[in-house]
């Protein structure tokens, strides 16, 4: 997470409709097609921390709610 509390993601938009995700500045998924298009129709509407999350669960690079839970538990 950011200094300030984001995650760090950002996107862009290209001519041909695909979609990069960027985290830290470094490419960490592109969109295409139908989920490109999706993506785009989503993220128009939210907020800077809804936009992060949405980002992030497009990218596969978010906490599961329960893997503290395992910590916690000492499974590992």
């Amino acid at each position: 997470m950011g200094k300030d509390g984001s995650l760090s993601f950002d996107y862009r938009l290209h001519k041909d409709g695909s979609v990069q995700i960027l985290r830290h500045q470094r490419l960490a998924i592109t969109l295409r097609g139908g989920a490109a298009d999706k993506f785009v129709a989503k993220i128009e509407n939210l907020d800077a921390q809804q936009r992060q999350l949405l980002m992030a669960r497009a990218t596969g690079q978010f906490k599961f709610g329960n893997e503290r839970l395992g910590k916690e538990k000492g499974r590992r």
